[in-house]
């Protein structure tokens, strides 16, 4: 709690929107390394 309201008074709109948009474009990443493996493990047969 109170390091979330000392997140808010530190950090502006602009800020968070930006992070906000960081994490966004990280778990959108992710997502397609996790894709990735896949299909390449697929495509070696030992999906199962």
């Amino acid at each position: 709690m109170v390091m979330s309201l000392l997140l808010t008074v530190l950090v502006d709109q602009h800020w968070f929107g930006l992070v906000l948009v960081g994490s966004q474009i990280a778990l959108i990443c992710s997502v397609f390394a996790l894709l990735l493996i896949w299909w390449v493990e697929w495509r070696n047969g030992r999906v199962w």
